[in-house]
């Protein structure tokens, strides 16, 4: 009875676990200062100042565009309130755990996986997956350091790419629709770019598309 009870609501119990860990984990750091690089990049950074001047948060770091234009937009809504920058943040980091979440399911779907004994068990792995992304200890100072949103960031990217590249593949395997193939194969790479922008580690991304193959 619990058994299909969970295959039922699979969906929703776990995205209501991920974040509703995810969220008492950081419940803690809403109130945690500006430290560090923080101080360069965010307190005393004229180019984040201003929203609407792009070329201002462009010229600051071109490699991180995407990471400075969400700074900025946390400072055109609270300006030094750090409130709204942790919770930027740990909304990242919540997303980025459903990936994570999503990129197992996708990956136990593949022809490789399929035939696997281990498979008839992906919905209790890629829910153990998505739980251990979302509290594991590593994601701490991405999540509670501010600036490090850069990391956090470029992973929600980075797993979105990935995501929708193997769901580009497996509608290609199943023979869908040409329009959805391709939909989700450049809306990858759109998203893979931004990943490229958020910093530096995502050029990486294409490499571990291969060896996913």
């Amino acid at each position: 009875m619990i058994t299909n009870f969970f295959n039922r609501n699979y969906k929703l119990i776990t995205l209501s676990a991920i974040l509703i860990l995810g969220t008492l984990i950081y419940s803690n750091a809403f109130d945690c200062s500006f430290h560090f690089d923080d101080g360069n990049s965010i307190v005393g950074n004229s180019a984040i100042k201003n929203i609407l001047n792009l070329p201002a948060i462009w010229n600051f770091a071109p490699p991180r565009f995407i990471t400075y234009f969400s700074i900025a937009l946390n400072y055109h809504f609270g300006q030094l309130n750090v409130l709204g920058y942790h919770i930027f943040n740990l909304i990242v980091h919540l997303i980025s755990a459903s990936l994570a979440w999503c990129l197992m399911l996708l990956t136990f779907s593949t022809p490789a996986m399929q035939a696997q004994k281990i498979a008839k068990h992906a919905k209790l792995l890629a829910l153990f997956a998505g739980l251990a992304f979302v509290a594991h200890p590593i994601q701490t100072q991405g999540v509670t350091y501010i600036i490090q949103r850069a990391a956090s960031l470029a992973t929600l990217f980075y797993l979105g790419s990935l995501c929708l590249y193997v769901k580009s593949r497996l509608l290609q395997q199943q023979g869908r629709s040409l329009t959805s193939q391709k939909l989700c194969y450049w809306s990858a790479l759109i998203v893979a770019v931004m990943a490229m922008f958020t910093k530096e580690t995502a050029v990486t991304l294409p490499v571990a598309m291969i060896l996913y193959e």
